[in-house]
């Protein structure tokens, strides 16, 4: 990759840096006080479609936004808890998590990615472990009893391996997993895009990735009282999410998105991320200007009852929650644009990975 080249990315992926937390580009975004709507997001790469920031989409559907960047799950369960956010893009264990510890929230939109694979088991030379198959009695970093632990454990089976024959090493945040798994501190780590492509891209050898699931339990979740109050307001943000991520999706290289997004764009928000002071958004910036992808995402849907209870019968048989719950009370997919076919449309590729998917589920719960 020449430096120009890299320069352009880094004004590509500034504009997220953007979307995380400060002003639109081209239409001044709502302070918290103000905005409609608060909306907590994790630095990995499915958050593209909030580019309709810095885009002015969610202005032109007249509601204004306000994103706010957290590190790990379990920053963010603490932003419901103190009734800073009013929605999140994490995933379903987290709502089930939520449900479970008394905060009445509600799955809106399953949030996948075609490509690149969102989340991959990944173990450099040293560790002497290459392949999927030699991770049994390996140290693996996770972010336990999170949508993290879920695909692992999964991707693990898929592979032959028992998860309980491996030893996880609890590592929430992302950017720590990474920084361990580099160091040799654990053996191999499952980390999300973008810390996937750029362990790759240095050196790490990816052993097994989400590719050969059916299912990754990533969705935008919003407090139940807030889909009462503001529930125009939500449609509003989802339908201008939708038309960022068709825009996404309509590009097929980095190249073809950094022209979408037009120099006017690009310079605003290179003036606006000079001025940002937050390290660690300067550093998950940092990140996704060397990652070398872009995404590819699933129009919009929400999880199947088949794919809700797949997550939720795992989620009993680690103990992290302790009743199940009725489909209709965790899912509401009412709040999206486009009629009922295209809400619960499979992930094209599910159909020809279900088969495997479900002997794993079922080797999983037997071994529990």
């Amino acid at each position: 990759m020449t430096m120009n080249i890299r320069k352009r990315m880094g004004l590509v992926f500034a504009l997220l840096l953007l979307a995380l937390s400060v002003a639109p580009a081209i239409a001044q975004e709502a302070g918290p006080d103000e905005a409609d709507l608060r909306i907590g997001i994790l630095p990995v790469m499915n958050i593209y479609p909030f580019y309709a920031n810095p885009l002015g989409y969610f202005e032109e559907a007249g509601v204004s936004v306000q994103m706010v960047p957290v590190f790990s799950a379990q920053e963010l369960r603490e932003g419901i808890a103190a009734g800073d956010l009013d929605g999140f893009q994490a995933d379903l264990i987290t709502t089930l998590v939520l449900l479970e510890a008394g905060y009445d929230v509600r799955l809106v939109r399953h949030v996948g990615l075609l490509s690149p694979p969102l989340f991959g088991i990944l173990a450099y030379e040293s560790s002497g472990i290459m392949s999927a198959e030699d991770l049994a009695g390996a140290r693996i970093g996770i972010s336990e009893k999170t949508v993290v632990q879920y695909v692992t454990d999964f991707m693990l089976m898929n592979a032959g391996v028992n998860p309980a024959d491996v030893e996880y090493v609890n590592i929430p945040k992302i950017k720590d997993r990474n920084d361990m798994l580099a160091a040799g501190d654990v053996d191999a780590a499952t980390l999300p895009q973008p810390y996937y492509a750029l362990s790759s891209q240095a050196g790490a050898n990816v052993l097994i990735d989400d590719a050969v699931l059916d299912y990754v339990p990533e969705a935008i979740n919003f407090r139940a009282e807030i889909l009462a109050e503001k529930g125009e307001q939500v449609r509003a943000m989802l339908g201008a999410y939708e038309r960022a991520l068709e825009d996404i999706n309509a590009h097929e290289t980095r190249e073809e998105g950094i022209a979408w997004l037009g120099a006017e764009v690009r310079t605003a928000v290179r003036d606006r991320a000079v001025a940002m002071e937050d390290e660690r958004v300067a550093e998950f910036m940092r990140l996704l200007v060397e990652a070398e992808t872009w995404p590819s995402m699933t129009a919009a849907r929400v999880p199947t009852v088949e794919e809700f209870t797949h997550a939720q019968d795992w989620a009993l048989a680690v103990g992290l929650v302790s009743e199940a719950l009725a489909y209709e009370n965790v899912i509401d997919g009412s709040y999206l644009t486009g009629d009922d076919e295209r809400r619960i449309d499979l992930n094209p590729h599910a159909k020809k990975q279900r088969r495997a998917s479900k002997s794993s589920a079922a080797l999983f719960f037997t071994i529990l």
